[in-house]
């Protein structure tokens, strides 16, 4: 990839990780670069048994 190309995208990847999304169980916006981490801790506490179910996020279009 060349250097302006690699850049522009690095770019729109920070810019995408930024934006917020609706989050059912947090009950408000998340940005969509800390739903990974949101999501692990989530399956975390439910096979610790803090939550009875883990619910996954499915991101709509």
């Amino acid at each position: 990839m060349k250097e302006g190309a690699r850049k522009d995208f690095l770019v729109a990847y920070q810019r995408r990780k930024q934006e917020e999304v609706w989050h059912p169980i947090v009950g408000g916006k998340v940005p969509l670069g800390l739903l990974c981490h949101l999501q692990a801790r989530l399956l975390a506490r439910h096979l610790r048994g803090d939550l009875e179910a883990y619910a996954p996020f499915i991101l709509r279009g």
